[in-house]
């Protein structure tokens, strides 16, 4: 009943392969870790159940069965917790470490 015509096949294949091609990427922002904050901290890439490279750490949490719980992001090779990247420990800055 309805008045609509059939698609036809070569031009549903042509508006497929239209639809597949990608638009455009955008690049990775880099993230600047002179800024110290905890917002900072969430927007990077973290990893969970590594401990702080620093021998300081101030994390209660360090050797208990909660550690598997700490999140820390890789500074210049070092793996920094967020108490201690807030602090600034790992930067290139040796009085802010």
């Amino acid at each position: 009943m309805s008045s609509q015509k059939p698609i036809d096949s070569n031009l549903f294949d042509k508006l497929l392969k239209e639809q597949a091609k990608p638009k455009g990427r955008r690049a990775k922002k880099i993230i600047d870790t002179t800024i110290r904050t905890y917002t900072l901290f969430f927007k990077m890439d973290r990893v969970h159940g590594i401990p702080c490279d620093n021998p300081e750490c101030p994390d209660e949490r360090i050797g208990t069965e909660k550690q598997k719980f700490i999140s820390v992001v890789n500074i210049r090779g070092k793996n920094v917790c967020k108490s201690c990247f807030v602090a600034g420990y790992g930067s290139d800055n040796a009085d802010e470490r």
